[in-house]
């Protein structure tokens, strides 16, 4: 519980300057956390390999 509690208090932080996020929109800008999340757990050359990957 801990860890979901977590992952959901440092979501909220990152989408609170994006104030007014649509339902709708929502998934996006979930994944887009997520992504940047991922990548900031790898390393250099495996992040932009991740990323890469991602993004096509």
């Amino acid at each position: 519980v801990n860890t979901c509690e977590s992952h959901a208090s440092l979501t909220r932080r990152w989408l609170s300057p994006h104030r007014g996020v649509s339902k709708d929109k929502l998934t996006p800008y979930l994944k887009a956390f997520q992504l940047r999340r991922e990548l900031y757990r790898k390393p250099g050359d495996e992040a932009l390999k991740y990323a890469l990957d991602a993004v096509l």
